[in-house]
């Protein structure tokens, strides 16, 4: 059939603009495929460098050198580390009374000090500039920093964490045949637990366990001190539940000692060897001469407050921090890039340091290189999790130290708990007003 004049004229207009939507439809796609070539982050600087580096967290040289300068000699050549060791005149105060202030800081969670005097570079730009995978990093490391910041800022990377874990000494369970702890109990659990081991036998005191700390205890919970509003102290009625519970622990026959004392590692655990159970940090370099010498000890998770399952003491990472006066802004972050890489890692981690990053692989390689470490259930560590890391307030001290005076009364039988806890809150009261007052 032929089509008449008009129709074919039609045809042609309309073939000529569907080619002309596709040609801009095309060109469109085009420019979406480019546009991340166009938009590619500018590289970072290979410009050459000596960062200076303050060890604030006094970390071994040996450690230094695995953690830090070994994979940034390997990763960025053009990078020389620098690392000062906190001393005589190289104190921070002394650094910053001279104007000399490092390129980074490898500090502890607490870095109120560096704020204070004007020091942490947000990395947020340089995150997004070097194209850095965050998400490689347990969320609550970073939720930490980013909580010194009132915009959420990144003030920070961390590279290492502290734990926290049951040790236990196989031996005195052996000897009154109790079954070994295990991952998962409660301090419940661990309290009946710590009763069948509390024994005197031949004149020696086989204490069950001790809390290691008001603090450290009630750590997992995550307990404010401060309303960040009114800065009013705040001691809630969960501390009422701590002292109950460590008092509990105390009162056990034969499980309290003559004095309070914070930290029983290096006495009754590994020297005396007649503690069957202690909750503490990660200890492993204790344990080698102490295995040596004849403790026979292993791990399991540690024992969780119902109200914080799975959960242990507050986040304590061990944080890069990069100066705002760095002339070498970008190759600092090259030195965080290099400190959190998975090789890096999983380095660190066979030494027996927590890693920072999420990485199934640098968990299962931990203590590795440790001997005295094998056989051990080092794998139980990582069943709990830091809880959420409590605001960092400059009145804090002053509500800590009234808490801790009150447990002190109470382990000494002055006072009764309730009288304890309104004394403290009182003091703790009285403190923060007079700060104020005083400007402190």
């Amino acid at each position: 059939m032929l089509r008449s004049p008009k129709k074919s004229i039609a045809l042609i207009v309309m073939l000529a603009v569907m080619l002309a939507a596709c040609g801009k439809q095309n060109a469109a796609t085009n420019q979406t495929q480019d546009a991340p070539n166009a938009a590619a982050p500018k590289a970072l600087s290979t410009e050459p460098a000596t960062i200076v580096l303050y060890n604030q967290q006094l970390y071994s040289k040996e450690e230094m050198e695995r953690i830090f300068i070994e994979p940034v000699k390997k990763k960025f050549p053009h990078i020389t580390l620098d690392i000062i060791y906190p001393g005589k005149g190289t104190q921070l105060a002394d650094l910053i009374a001279a104007g000399t202030i490092p390129d980074m800081f490898f500090f502890k969670p607490y870095i109120e000090e560096l704020i204070e005097a004007d020091i942490p570079l947000t990395l947020d730009d340089l995150i997004k500039q070097s194209q850095y995978d965050l998400n490689k990093i347990d969320k609550v490391y970073l939720d930490a920093i980013r909580s010194y910041s009132p915009e959420g800022k990144l003030l920070g990377v961390p590279v290492t964490s502290q734990f926290y874990a049951l040790w236990y000494n196989k031996d005195i369970f052996d000897k009154f045949g109790v079954p070994y702890p295990k991952d998962g109990m409660t301090w419940e659990d661990t309290i009946e637990l710590a009763k069948q081991v509390t024994r005197n036998v031949d004149g020696v005191q086989y204490r069950g366990i001790d809390p290691n700390s008001y603090f450290n205890f009630s750590s997992a919970l995550s307990l404010p001190l401060i309303d960040p509003k009114t800065e009013k102290p705040i001691i809630s009625d969960k501390w009422k539940y701590v002292f109950e519970t460590m008092m509990k622990v105390y009162n056990i026959p034969g499980n309290k000692p003559a004095k309070l004392v914070d930290n029983q590692l290096n006495s009754v655990f590994t020297k005396d060897m007649t503690l069957a159970m202690i909750p503490s940090f990660n200890i492993l370099s204790s344990f080698k001469d102490a295995t040596a010498k004849g403790l026979n000890w292993d791990v399991v998770q540690a024992p969780s407050h119902k109200d914080a399952p799975n959960k242990y003491y507050q986040v304590d990472s061990h944080i890069l921090v990069v100066s705002k006066t760095s002339k070498y802004k970008e190759q600092a972050m090259q030195v965080i890039m290099a400190a959190t890489a998975e090789d890096t890692q999983i380095a660190l981690s066979r030494a027996g340091r927590m890693a920072a990053i999420n990485s199934p692989e640098v968990k299962k390689q931990f203590a590795a290189d440790l001997p005295y470490t094998q056989g051990k259930n080092m794998q139980g560590i990582f069943k709990s999790q830091p809880s959420a890391f409590t605001l960092q307030h400059k009145y804090n001290g002053l509500v800590r130290a009234p808490i801790k005076n009150a447990f002190q009364d109470v382990f000494d039988g002055k006072t009764d708990i309730n009288t304890a806890l309104r004394t403290a809150e009182e003091k703790a009261n009285a403190a923060v007003q007079q700060a104020k007052e005083t400007g402190k």
